[in-house]
């Protein structure tokens, strides 16, 4: 059993990008690492660990069955073990998803609530994201 989110343009899955752009800049996030043909891992030892896959994927988001040999991406899915969870998801994980899906212009869905995904404001909010607290504007 993992924590599972999906990145993706709408519900149908309709808008899709080629792999190879989409790979690269995968591969350019920090702790991540390729994974097989069409995936990714996010690790740093044994205390963080989550799978990236890029997936092509029908209108109700099940895998096509060549999807392997597709040359493009509708759907990345991210699942993290439950016992590598840990305290700090939205430390450790949702930001390289909202990272992906913010590159992507797709949104971050959580697969266990339906919402999009969110950070906590100590992630979302961070200092240098904040304005001086004596900025008014």
């Amino acid at each position: 059993m993992s924590y599972d989110v999906t990145i993706c343009a709408d519900e149908t899955f309709s808008r899709s990008v080629q792999f190879a752009p989409l790979a690269d800049f995968i591969a350019t996030l920090r702790r991540v690492q390729p994974n097989g043909e069409r995936g990714f891992v996010l690790s740093e030892g044994k205390r963080i660990w989550m799978e990236i896959d890029l997936e092509e994927v029908n209108d109700e988001g099940d895998i096509l069955d060549d999807y392997e040999s597709s040359t493009i991406v509708n759907c990345v899915r991210l699942h993290i073990p439950y016992p590598m969870l840990g305290d700090h998801p939205d430390r450790d994980y949702f930001p390289i998803a909202i990272e992906i899906a913010r590159h992507l212009g797709w949104q971050a869905i959580d697969d266990q609530t339906g919402e999009p995904l969110r950070t906590s404001s100590a992630v979302a909010g961070s200092k240098a994201d904040q304005k001086p607290w004596w900025k008014f504007w």
